[in-house]
C-alpha cells in the first residue's frame, strides 16, 4: 500500500464548532484581519527600490487562516486561502488537506457556513470556490499545481511540471531565427539533464509518496465536487481544469515509478485508479490489465475497481459513482473501526456500534 504524507492540519480543531450563536462564528469580511491575511498572500514590487520588494508570506497565511477558522470564522474563502498556501508550502499533500478541509466544512456546516447566501442566492456561497478552482483568475490553482515540485530541487531550482516541459524545445514558427531556436534547444538539453538527474537521484519512496498524495487529493476533490454539485446545482464551479493539472503530473509520477520498478502489486493497484493510457488505448502494463475470467487475487479485484472508477469519472463526471468506488478502494486497506469513524460522525453512536460488534474503542 502506498503511504501518503502525514496531515499538515489539526482537523479536529479546525472543524470544532466555534462557541457562540453560530458554530461558524461571525463573518470577518469587514474586520481588519481580512485585509491582514489578504495582504500576506500578495506580491509587492517597489519600482524605485527593489530591496523593498515583498514576496507572499505563505507560512503566515497558513498560521493566520488556521487560527481564524478554528476560533473566529468558518469561511470558505479563508479555507480557500489556506488551501492555496498549503499547496505552495507543502505541495500535493497540502493540496490534499485543503480539499479535505473544505469538503468537511461543507458536509458539517453547510447552512451556517460563511459566506451566507443573500436572499437565497447561492452565487455568494459559490464565489469563493470558483475563485479557488479557476484557471484564469483568482487563486489560479490549476496553474499553481503545475508549479509544485515533482522532483527534489536541484541547485535551488524547483523541479516542477513547467520545468519538465521546458526540457523539450519546439520551433515557434517561421519567424523564429535558426540561431534562436538552436540556443533554445541547447537550453532545453541542459534542463533535461538537470531534471533527469534530479529524478534519478531521488529515492523511489519520494515518488511513491507523491503518487499517494496525488491520489488522495483526487479522492478528496471528487468527494468535494459531488457535494458542490448537490448543493449548488448549476452554480457549482467546474473542477475540470484542476483535475487536468493533477492528471498531467500523475502520468509523469506513475511513469517514473513504473520505469524504476517502484510499483509493487499494491502500489500498482492504487495507481490504476488514474493510470495513463498507452498509444493503443489500453492502460499500461499493470497486473490489472489481464481480464481473463474473474479476479484471481485481492489486489487484482481492487485494481478492477480502480478501472471502474476511472470509467465513471470519464463517462459520467457528475455521477457520485467514481467517488464512491474510490472511497471503497481506500477503505479496503483501513481497519473497520476507522471506516466506521468516517461513516458515522456521532461519537456515541460509533461507540455503541463498536460495543455491539466487539470493536475496541480508540
Amino acid at each position: 500500500m502506498l503511504t501518503p504524507s502525514p496531515a499538515h492540519l489539526d482537523f479536529d480543531g479546525l472543524l470544532a464548532p466555534i462557541p457562540g450563536e453560530s458554530p461558524c462564528g461571525e463573518s470577518l469580511r469587514w474586520d481588519p484581519v481580512w485585509d491582514e491575511i489578504s495582504n500576506l498572500r500578495k506580491t509587492r514590487k517597489d519600482p524605485l527600490d527593489s530591496s523593498a520588494d515583498k514576496e507572499p508570506d505563505w507560512d503566515g497565511v497558513v498560521r493566520l487562516a488556521t487560527e481564524l477558522l478554528s476560533t473566529r470564522s468558518k469561511d470558505l474563502l479563508i479555507a480557500g486561502w489556506l488551501t492555496e498556501a498549503l499547496l505552495r508550502t507543502a505541495g500535493f499533500s497540502g493540496m490534499r488537506d485543503g480539499f479535505k478541509l473544505i469538503r468537511q466544512l461543507c458536509e458539517l456546516y453547510w447552512e451556517p457556513l460563511h459566506p451566507l447566501p443573500e436572499d437565497g442566492d447561492l452565487a455568494v456561497r459559490a464565489a469563493p470556490l470558483a475563485w479557488l478552482m479557476s484557471h484564469d483568475g483568482g487563486a489560479r490553482l490549476p496553474a499553481v499545481i503545475r508549479e509544485a515540485p515533482v522532483a527534489p530541487a536541484a541547485g535551488g531550482t524547483v523541479m516542477n511540471w513547467y520545468f519538465w516541459n521546458l526540457r523539450r524545445a519546439a520551433p515557434q514558427g517561421k519567424d523564429e531565427k535558426e540561431e534562436a531556436f538552436k540556443k533554445r534547444t541547447q537550453d532545453a538539453e541542459q534542463k533535461r539533464v538537470q531534471f533527469d538527474t534530479s529524478v534519478e537521484n531521488a529515492p523511489i519512496v519520494y515518488f511513491q509518496t507523491l503518487l499517494a498524495d496525488l491520489d488522495a487529493g483526487v479522492a478528496e476533490l471528487d468527494a468535494l465536487t459531488v457535494i458542490l454539485d448537490q448543493r449548488l446545482a448549476d452554480q457549482a464551479p467546474s473542477a475540470t481544469e484542476l483535475k487536468k493539472s493533477i492528471s498531467e503530473i500523475r502520468v509523469f509520477v506513475y511513469d517514473v515509478l513504473k520505469r524504476r520498478g517502484g510499483l509493487s502489486v499494491a502500489a500498482a493497484t492504487e495507481a490504476s485508479v488514474d493510470q495513463p493510457m498507452s498509444a493503443n488505448g489500453s492502460a499500461g502494463d499493470s497486473p490489472s490489465n489481464n481480464h481473463a475470467g474473474p479476479p484471481r487475487t485481492r489486489a487484482e479485484a481492487i485494481a478492477r475497481l480502480g478501472e471502474a472508477a476511472q470509467y465513471f469519472s470519464d463517462a459520467e463526471p457528475h455521477s457520485p459513482v467514481a467517488y464512491l468506488v474510490r472511497r471503497a478502494i481506500r477503505w479496503a486497506d483501513m481497519p473497520f473501526a476507522e471506516v466506521l469513524g468516517e461513516l458515522v460522525k456521532d461519537d456515541k453512536l460509533v461507540k455503541q456500534i463498536g460495543e455491539t460488534l466487539g470493536i475496541p474503542s480508540k
